[in-house]
């Protein structure tokens, strides 16, 4: 599904700390998500793969997929880097999000609960 809301313009955005030098959060340049197909490999759904420059440091980093009115849609977190093994250039990985997101929903919706309550 990321892959076809990538190709109908959505927009990946990602960002990291950078080797721990940056004491805010920085925006990646662009990139885009890479199909397990284009690797040669098939890789469990559990990982999002981009070509996106990542550093040490930048794990935990946004995976965002953003529509043409701008809203953000969390897909993933940084989790480490790699190399294509077809061509050897670098890899982001990533925890696809719907791994977490329940244990986000819980948290997230009590607090909601506390603040307007």
């Amino acid at each position: 599904r990321m892959l076809q809301l990538a190709a109908s313009g959505d927009r990946l955005v990602t960002a990291g700390y950078g080797n721990g030098t940056y004491d805010e959060l920085r925006l990646h340049p662009p990139c885009r998500i890479i199909p397990a197909a284009e690797l040669g490999m098939n890789p469990r759904d559990s990982v999002v793969m981009t070509d996106c420059d990542v550093r040490l440091g930048d794990a935990g980093g946004p995976l965002l997929l953003v529509d043409g009115a701008g809203q953000p849609a969390l897909i993933g977190i940084f989790s480490g880097f790699g190399r294509n093994p077809k061509t050897a250039a670098p890899l982001g990985l990533g925890v696809n999000a719907r791994n977490f997101t329940g244990a986000l929903r819980q948290p997230v919706a009590r607090s909601s609960e506390l603040q307007n309550g």
